[in-house]
């Protein structure tokens, strides 16, 4: 995810890197990659099925606002919505029955701040 959206900035930073040719600016090409994601964001998207065995379709742009959802969202004792990052109270998440134990919810939110930052948690 922080790849594909830092793309664009990427070559504002770096053009040298990826060969701009002389006659375009690398904001110009930023501008066209954003409206590029932008479409895409709303045409791609995956399916899965919920705990009740329904199927539930996400677009890149649903995914990409969990965002901060999937910082928790890597425990098998979360069911199948959490890990998929649904919000709490919605009807998507209204199928799910699991949910990790009190402790492993503290556990893993000692631990969200590296996965917010991207590091390794500690070992």
């Amino acid at each position: 995810m922080d790849a594909v959206l830092d793309f664009p900035d990427k070559i504002v930073r770096s053009p040298e890197d990826f060969k701009i040719p002389a006659l375009q600016s690398p904001e110009k090409i930023k501008k066209k990659l954003e409206e590029l994601l932008t479409k895409k964001l709303s045409e791609l998207s995956i399916t899965y099925t919920r705990s009740n065995g329904s199927e539930q379709k996400l677009t890149l742009g649903e995914i990409l606002n969990r965002k901060e959802a999937f910082e928790v969202a890597y425990n098998p004792n979360d069911g199948i919505e959490i890990r998929w990052g649904a919000p709490e109270g919605s009807e998507e998440r209204s199928s799910c029955k699991r949910r990790v134990s009190a402790a492993q919810l503290v556990r893993m939110n000692a631990t969200r701040p590296w996965f917010h930052k991207r590091l390794h948690p500690p070992t």
